[in-house]
């Protein structure tokens, strides 16, 4: 199979280990040490499933920078959810996790965010606009996306930038060298992202 993110016989996946270890570092550099890492998904797990793998990459990269410990919030739904309910439930979890975070002490409140998805981040977005919360001098926030797909949030956010041509470059030649009969490389393929910051 040559790409279904859902399965665990993918050939080609989008590097999401890679987002989690390179923003936490960007973050980092900006002097952000208290990172919050906002994660959606649903219900069923794909048989390709890196959550784990993600985590712990996540924490380690956090205290090989000598950042406060990893907070996590998830918002999972069921899979058959989409467009605007899905919005509206990530909505109200990004809500109460304001409003906990809120409580805090102001030295112990976020002052960064990693969101995996960039639908998501919209109403993430809209939380923290309600809540008061100022982006990017209060929280700065790092969102997974896609290349080409430019959505608006209403604060600046930067953007980890997956390029579905890199993806179909990588498809194209894997199919070719089948083709040709040549041997598959080391698989799956994986397809790494860039840091592209607001405004940019």
């Amino acid at each position: 199979m040559l790409f279904d993110s859902s399965r665990s016989d993918s050939d080609t996946l989008f590097d999401i280990v890679a987002f989690v270890r390179e923003a936490i570092a960007y973050l980092a550099q900006r002097g952000r040490r208290r990172i919050l890492f906002f994660r959606t998904f649903g219900d069923a797990l794909p048989a390709h499933d890196t959550r784990g793998e993600q985590l712990d990459c996540a924490m380690d990269k956090v205290r090989e920078l000598d950042l406060m410990p990893l907070r996590l919030a998830d918002a999972v739904v069921t899979q058959d959810v989409q467009g605007p309910v899905y919005e509206q439930l990530v909505l109200e979890t990004a809500e109460a996790t304001i409003r906990d975070w809120m409580r805090l002490p102001a030295a112990e409140r976020p002052d960064a965010m990693l969101v995996n998805d960039d639908i998501a981040m919209r109403a993430v977005s809209l939380a923290l606009i309600k809540a008061g919360v100022r982006v990017p001098e209060d929280v700065l926030v790092v969102s997974q996306a896609s290349e080409g797909i430019d959505l608006h949030y209403g604060v600046p956010v930067v953007r980890y930038e997956f390029s579905p041509r890199a993806m179909a470059h990588a498809l194209v030649e894997l199919l070719w060298k089948r083709i040709l009969g040549e041997s598959d490389p080391d698989l799956p393929i994986t397809i790494g992202g860039r840091i592209r910051e607001a405004g940019a």
